[in-house]
């Protein structure tokens, strides 16, 4: 299934038609919408004290390995006027989990609210920033299968971003089909998209340290993050029988 980027004047246009043929032809209209998030891959190592297996006397273990991810909302990538901005705020869902041989330390997942200062801003372009800075979070934590929680986490850090500002249509039908939506267009259970997405698009990294207090889990970590912006987006989801 391609995607196609149109003018979102040209996105919105091509909804209607093809809303309208669905009305005709039975396709399945099913709406969506999405914030502007922050998405994140993280993978570090770090150690501390863990109950190396539910039950048992907690240990001190290090190093080991970090492996996480993270997904937040940033509401100041809605706004054009806050490209340039030098600070940047965020809440999202956080998990993460440390690994090594013969430890069964729990996932810990959360939420977490995240600052970013930015005190380096240049411009890349049309429409487009490079930010630089540092990344302060507070965490709040559970711990899986060991009924601990909730805790506690704080992590600083440094972070570099590359940002542009984007309105565009979304489209996974081509200007043939999106014509002929009501009626070669149909194929049995297939499925297409149509929609629009306003904000930024992004990516970065980000090197933080930081420390988790949870139940019998108390832990240190220095990671490195990939971070990628995703705009908002709203649309429609075709379900063609």
């Amino acid at each position: 299934m391609r995607l196609f980027h149109r003018p979102a004047k040209r996105a919105l246009w091509s909804c209607g038609l093809v809303l309208v043929a669905c009305c005709a032809t039975g396709c399945i209209p099913l709406p969506f919408a999405s914030p502007p998030v922050k998405v994140s891959g993280v993978i570090g190592g770090g150690g501390g004290t863990f109950e190396p297996v539910a039950g048992q006397v907690p240990v001190a273990r290090s190093p080991e390995v970090v492996a996480g991810a993270r997904v937040g909302v940033h509401p100041q990538g809605l706004l054009r006027s806050q490209l340039d901005r030098s600070f940047d705020l965020g809440l999202g869902y956080t998990f993460e989990r440390i690994l090594g041989p013969g430890l069964d330390a729990p996932a810990l997942d959360g939420l977490y609210l995240q600052g970013d200062f930015y005190p380096v801003v240049m411009n890349a372009g049309e429409n487009a920033v490079f930010r630089a800075g540092v990344v302060v979070e507070a965490d709040l934590f559970w711990s899986r299968g060991r009924d601990a929680g909730p805790g506690f986490g704080a992590s600083a850090g440094v972070t570099i971003e590359f940002a542009k500002f984007v309105v565009t249509g979304l489209s996974t039908l081509d200007d043939d089909r999106g014509e002929q939506a009501g009626s070669d267009a149909q194929r049995d259970g297939d499925a297409d998209l149509l929609g629009v997405a306003l904000g930024e698009v992004g990516i970065g990294a980000s090197v933080v340290g930081g420390y988790r207090d949870v139940g019998f889990q108390q832990t240190w970590m220095v990671v490195f993050r990939l971070d990628v912006r995703l705009p908002a987006s709203a649309g429609v989801l075709l379900i063609w029988p």
